[in-house]
Parts: C-alpha cells; sequence; structure tokens
C-alpha cells in the first residue's frame, strides 16, 4: 500500500498506473480517474480486492527474490518521482537496479495467460516509468501462480512514450479545467 507521503505526491498528477487506465480502461473508467483527479470522487478502496492485496504482500518478496538470484541490488523502493519537463507526470518506483540503471516492477498473476498478454498489460506503465526516469528499458518481473519470478526486460519505446504524454497532456488539461475527459484519443496505441 502506498504511504500518505507518496499519495502526496501522486496528488492532482499522473502517475503509471493511471497511464494504464488512460491507454486501456475504456470511457467509463476514465470519466471516472478523471473524476479522482479534480476531487469529485475519492479514490477507489482496493483493501478489500484479493488481487490488489496479494499483490501487495508479495511485491517485496519479488524484488527481493530478484536480487537474490540477479545478486543486483533494487533500490529507490516506493520512490516518487517527476518528468523534467512536466510537473504532472510521476511515477512510483516498485524500485530501482542500479546496475542496469532502470525501473523494475514486481507482479502478482494468476498464471492463466501467456507473458505477452501480461506484458502487453502493463506497457504503459512501464514506458511511462521509462519515460520519467529516462530508462531505456524496464524490468518487468512477474510471479505467475506459484511459480518463481520470470524476469523480462521491456525496451523503451520513444514514440509510444511521445503518444502517452500527448494523452496524458490532453487528459490533464481536462482535470485542470475540471471537465470530463471525452475527447481522448481511442486507439491511439493499437
Amino acid at each position: 500500500m502506498l504511504t500518505a507521503a507518496q499519495i502526496a505526491g501522486r496528488g492532482g498528477k499522473l502517475g503509471a498506473w493511471d497511464m494504464n487506465i488512460i491507454v486501456g480502461g475504456g470511457p467509463v473508467k476514465i470519466d471516472r480517474l478523471g473524476r479522482v483527479k479534480t476531487g469529485l470522487e475519492l479514490p477507489e478502496d482496493l483493501s478489500d480486492v484479493w488481487a490488489v492485496q496479494l499483490g501487495t504482500a508479495t511485491e517485496q518478496l519479488n524484488l527481493d527474490w530478484y536480487e537474490r538470484r540477479s545478486r543486483q541490488p533494487v533500490t529507490r523502493r516506493g520512490e516518487v518521482l517527476q518528468h523534467c519537463d512536466h510537473d504532472w507526470a510521476v511515477c512510483t518506483l516498485d524500485g530501482w537496479i542500479e546496475e542496469m540503471q532502470c525501473p523494475i516492477e514486481g507482479k502478482h498473476v494468476g498464471g492463466r495467460e501467456p507473458l505477452e498478454v501480461i506484458i502487453e498489460r502493463y506497457q504503459p506503465q512501464m514506458q511511462w516509468q521509462c519515460e520519467i526516469t529516462g530508462a531505456e528499458q524496464c524490468a518487468l518481473s512477474v510471479i505467475m501462480g506459484t511459480n518463481e519470478p520470470i524476469i523480462e526486460y521491456i525496451k523503451r519505446d520513444a514514440d509510444y512514450a511521445r503518444k502517452l504524454i500527448d494523452v496524458g497532456r490532453l487528459f490533464i488539461q481536462h482535470v485542470r479545467a475540471k471537465t470530463p475527459p471525452v475527447d481522448l484519443p481511442a486507439g491511439a496505441f493499437v
């Protein structure tokens, strides 16, 4: 779970998970995110959502396991970073691999989907973190069911990141104007 300081550091800004919603959440979820970001609605209480709590409970183990297996320290856990050019663009790191100079995302999934589907699901989040940090890749450590984590290194895609910034800028304009984000470009990431 995020600390009060982490939540405060993300207030009124777009984080990596927000970009997952904006890119693939559909109109209802995007509208709800807009209402949350403008303060018209409280964020969803996820304390009783099993999958979220399981991911929270296993994130530390996932990152510790990466350290143990790779012999590379994972630092900056939970650090909130802001984009150098856009004050509204932030990310909260699961961790940072110093040796590779890249963020690492720790995920726990059911294990019934192909890895490619999981990578695609978290693509906006990983590309956003690359954009915010300036990293050339993002490590994705995925626990599938009860299996040992699988590590994939996802290369930064500058065109994809530019599209994220463009749609994020449009979304945040709606937040600041307190208008519904109805004109976000559909299919910009297909």
